[in-house]
């Protein structure tokens, strides 16, 4: 599902992370592959920012109109597979080697339920070579109901133990001029 509208905050924090994968790779980051879902763009726009050539950016989506926005920016999208960010990963890996893939965002945005069987299916066929992003809906119930962060906290326990201890988290609120948004997070796997 595309998420429109990117929220100043969520445009810092992917910038943040994005900073911490190219100096992981150091002069690799700018010629190594880079997985993202096309959604709004907003990936290939900080990547675009961030001097990696289009060529670099393999964009998938289930959203075929995000598609169509990802590919006016002359973004390569896989034939086979393009709906489904498992399948792009396995067919990008199969297809450049493991070693040219640069970085992996799976910007699913939503819960933890949801969203932690595609991050481990990810990591089966990457293992801990690839730096993986990975955003989800981060304490909800809190910040809806007025409690503390217990409820972002047990999320991030839960996320260690299901897929391995994150270099960062990165909370942010997804607040637009459209929506009130909700409080979100990506964690950086490095």
């Amino acid at each position: 599902m595309a998420y429109h509208g990117d929220s100043l905050a969520k445009e810092a924090v992917r910038s943040t992370a994005y900073s911490m994968i190219e100096k992981r790779l150091s002069n690799g980051f700018w010629t190594k592959k880079h997985i993202v879902l096309a959604g709004d763009c907003g990936d290939i726009k900080t990547l675009y920012r961030y001097g990696v050539d289009v060529e670099n950016i393999i964009a998938c989506d289930c959203d075929s109109k995000a598609l169509d926005r990802a590919s006016d920016w002359g973004v390569f999208i896989p034939s086979k597979g393009c709906d489904d960010l498992v399948e792009t990963v396995r067919w990008a890996v199969d297809q450049y080697g493991i070693n040219q893939i640069g970085s992996i965002n799976a910007d699913l945005c939503g819960t933890l339920q949801k969203g932690i069987p595609i991050l481990k299916d990810i990591r089966k066929i990457v293992g801990k070579k690839i730096p993986t992003l990975f955003t989800f809906i981060y304490a909800w119930d809190g910040f809806y109901m007025g409690k503390e962060a217990a409820p972002g906290n047990a999320r991030k326990a839960f996320l260690t133990k299901a897929a391995g201890k994150p270099k960062a988290l990165l909370p942010y609120q997804s607040r637009t001029r459209a929506s009130y948004g909700s409080p979100m997070c990506v964690a950086v796997f490095t």
